[in-house]
């Protein structure tokens, strides 16, 4: 007998799948515990593996906090089902999965999640921004903690937040004669504790996120050395901080670059083909960047 999930599996995608961007999944709550943080991630980890353990492979996720009418169509793939390899023995360390809207009319986000340190691969079909799906994947991830886990006053701890190089912010802004603003996002960090200034205000304040922008002076631009962008390399690479800067190149063009809507992010060769078989790709895409995180 042939199961939605084998359809979903199977049938050749409508959309087109080229980019894939990566993230870390941060667990931030007021307590500064790391182990806990940790504990409330493998929480969230274990409620896709008992939909998996249960046969649950396609489910019907209510979007209550957004839009109650309109609920997401979420998948989970076994890794011993998927084409072009033997991936069953990597079923302890990774999760793969696909939602939609019910009002789609073709196929959403691909997500892989590394289950033990907290990584994951994102790739959008060509209609949604890297930021919308995004936004989209972290929306689906509080309702099933809400939902699944009967944890809603937990839900909104969890947060996907985009990974970017600080080499790649350090090159673009190296490429435009004049920087006319900076904004640097600044949230508290998972798991353990940070006691930076920033982050003993955000504590001492009970705030999840801080924003500091630096605008140039008319007809000038901002002196940012590359120590400033070498101290935060380590949060761009975890998630703990976003970056947006603005600037002209030297043909006088208006540019920005915003790690929160372009992070890291690979390319797919070929964007059409069966879902599994991309799903495939992007797993292939998140086990190259674990070897080469740091």
């Amino acid at each position: 007998m042939t199961t939605q999930y084998d359809v979903v599996q199977e049938t050749p995608t409508g959309a087109s799948y080229e980019r894939i961007a990566f993230g870390r999944i941060n667990v931030r709550g007021a307590e500064p515990l790391g182990e806990r943080a940790y504990s409330r991630y493998l929480f969230l980890i274990r409620l896709f593996e008992e939909r998996l353990e249960k046969g649950q492979l396609a489910s019907v996720v209510a979007d209550d906090a957004g839009n109650p009418d309109d609920p997401w169509y979420l998948s989970i793939f076994r890794l011993s089902d998927l084409p072009d390899g033997d991936y069953g023995w990597l079923a302890d360390r990774f999760q793969l999965l696909t939602f939609r809207r019910s009002s789609d009319d073709d196929e959403g986000p691909i997500i892989a999640i590394d289950t033990r340190n907290r990584w994951f691969a994102l790739s959008p079909p060509e209609r949604m921004s890297v930021g919308d799906a995004r936004a989209e994947a972290e929306a689906v991830v509080r309702a099933v903690v809400g939902q699944w886990g009967q944890s809603r006053e937990f839900a909104g701890l969890y947060d996907l937040d985009f990974v970017s190089s600080g080499t790649r912010v350090t090159e673009w802004l190296a490429a435009h004669r004049v920087i006319s603003e900076l904004t640097l996002w600044i949230k508290r960090t998972n798991p353990g504790v940070d006691l930076t200034e920033h982050r003993k205000l955000l504590a001492a304040y009970n705030a999840d996120e801080e924003e500091r922008t630096l605008r140039a002076t008319k007809r000038s631009s901002l002196e940012i050395d590359d120590e400033l962008i070498e101290s935060i390399s380590p949060d761009l690479a975890n998630g703990h901080v976003q970056v947006r800067a603005r600037g002209e190149t030297e043909d006088g063009d208006a540019e920005e670059i915003d790690t929160r809507e372009m992070p890291d992010e690979e390319r797919l060769t070929t964007g059409r083909a069966a879902l599994a078989t991309l799903v495939v790709r992007v797993l292939a895409a998140l086990i190259s960047r674990l070897d080469s995180a740091p």
